[in-house]
Formats: C-alpha cells, sequence, structure tokens
C-alpha cells in the first residue's frame, strides 16, 4: 500500500553515500532523495572511532551505540544549526 504524504515538506534519514563528497554517512536527503545542502548538518559519519575501539570489546551493542551515536549526534548539530539561526534572526530585527 501506498503512502501519500500531503506536506510537501518532509525528508528522510537513510545510510549511503553522500553525493558531495562520497562518505559514507547517515544522511538527511528531501521527498526527491537529494542530499540536503551546508549550512544545514545533513550527515553523519558511519565511521566513528571510538564506537570502533569499544566494539572490539563488546560486539552485542554495537548497533545501538551507532544508532545511539548517530542520533545523539545529528540531534546537537541540529539544535546548534537552529540555534544560529534564531541568534541571527534576532540579530537582524
Amino acid at each position: 500500500m501506498e503512502k501519500v504524504l500531503d506536506n510537501e515538506n518532509y525528508y528522510f534519514l537513510y545510510q549511503g553515500i553522500t553525493q558531495s563528497i562520497g562518505m559514507e554517512a547517515y544522511i538527511i536527503g528531501d521527498k526527491n532523495g537529494k542530499d540536503l545542502k551546508p549550512p544545514f548538518p545533513y550527515y553523519v559519519k558511519r565511521n566513528n572511532l571510538g564506537n570502533n575501539f569499544l566494539n572490539i570489546f563488546d560486539k552485542s551493542k554495537e548497533v545501538n551505540r551507532k544508532i545511539k551515536n548517530v542520533i545523539q549526534t545529528l540531534d546537537s548539530r541540529l539544535s546548534r544549526f537552529y540555534l544560529g539561526m534564531l541568534e541571527k534572526e534576532q540579530l537582524a530585527k
């Protein structure tokens, strides 16, 4: 069954290779599958040295650790981006 979204503004988070720099990452793309562009924080690298080190000792938590790290990183970057945009808007007034 195909779902139709009424709102034109929706995005996807997918695992792939960035179109701009060819890096393996979790990427935010638009409804047409195109990567978002800077200055918007549109990707998080898949390979994280800290996670790779921890996974040597405990493979059982590997997937959860990666997803948790991706979500935390994206949340932090999106929050900083949003707050920066609000600050620019306030300064423009």
